[in-house]
């Protein structure tokens, strides 16, 4: 995602949405609940508004003193993002937010589903809301048996298929399967391997070699020099993209960081408990994507530099 079309992204959000976030912030829960609800329900939302929309349906539903409600909204969003980590509130909040989780996941529950990749590739990803310590392993059944364990990226498990290679994926806990992709009487299956082809042999006549002079020698003319403007064009295209890019990342982290610090002293700045969270929240997503930004802009300069330099 471009610098530009990130910093669009944080700047515009569901017209309800906002709505919804200043009724909360303002303790106004009974006209915060359709607002964020027409949110939900609306198939044009962000997924991120979505899950935003709920958690905050959530804690208004508890200011109201409906449990009820809470926790189906806590529900949906489970649904939704099954690895959501427990809210920072108060006891009720946290309990409700078990008993959603307990409710759509029971303890000790682990899921595998297969996203979609090349032939090639096993991209799996992980739920696993109870956090709960894992070890992926994958048992190859051909060509020959053999065992793996798999590194897991962030909530993904990733390996190569090489063509004629079928297997199976195992999670396990304390030495017990937990989970399981596949099986070894029903393997997952790579590229089939490249069919044999039979060459036929063909016989070759027998030939009188005939003396011949060797032809003069040519000498081949240098090959042109390759063209650089290409190589310069991209150099001066990283660099403005690294500019633009930086300036972007820093504007976003600043931003967050002063969303945050509003948010960690809400007590001198006449906040109430929740904006409070909402605005710690919030803050730390823009620092993250604006160190996010900063890094990317950094290394597209950084490789723009070097192209300028070595043509």
């Amino acid at each position: 995602m471009s610098p530009g079309v990130l910093l669009l992204a944080l700047l515009l959000s569901h017209p309800d949405l906002d709505e919804g976030r200043v009724a909360f912030s303002s303790m106004k829960y009974r006209a915060a609940v359709p607002l964020l609800t027409r949110v939900t329900q609306d198939p044009a939302a962000a997924e991120a508004e979505v899950q935003e929309a709920l958690t905050l349906l959530a804690r208004a539903h508890l200011a109201l003193k409906a449990p009820d409600a809470t926790q189906a909204a806590f529900e949906a969003l489970l649904r939704r993002a099954p690895m959501t980590e427990e809210p920072a509130g108060s006891p009720a909040l946290r309990a409700a937010f078990a008993q959603a989780k307990a409710a759509v996941f029971p303890p000790g529950t682990v899921r595998l589903l297969r996203r979609a990749s090349g032939e090639d590739t096993l991209l799996v990803e992980v739920i696993n809301p109870w956090r709960l310590t894992l070890v992926a392993t994958w048992h190859q059944v051909e060509p020959a048996p053999s065992a793996r364990v798999l590194v897991a990226d962030g909530r993904q498990l990733v390996t190569s298929l090489a063509a004629g290679v079928a297997g199976y994926l195992e999670l396990t806990k304390d030495g017990q399967v937990v989970a399981a992709l596949g099986s070894r009487a029903e393997p997952l299956k790579g590229p089939p391997a490249p069919a044999a082809v039979d060459v036929p042999k063909v016989e070759t006549p027998t030939l009188t070699p005939v003396a011949t002079a060797p032809p003069p020698a040519v000498t081949p003319p240098p090959a042109p020099a390759a063209p650089q403007l290409g190589r310069r064009i991209a150099g001066w295209t990283l660099i403005g993209l690294g500019v633009a890019g930086t300036a972007t990342g820093l504007g976003v982290f600043a931003w967050g960081s002063d969303e945050k610090s509003r948010g960690e002293g809400w007590v001198l700045s006449g906040l109430d408990y929740f904006e409070a969270q909402r605005l710690i929240a919030s803050g730390s997503s823009k620092i993250t994507s604006g160190l996010i930004v900063g890094g990317v802009a950094i290394t597209s300069l950084a490789i723009g530099i070097i192209l300028l330099l070595t043509e």
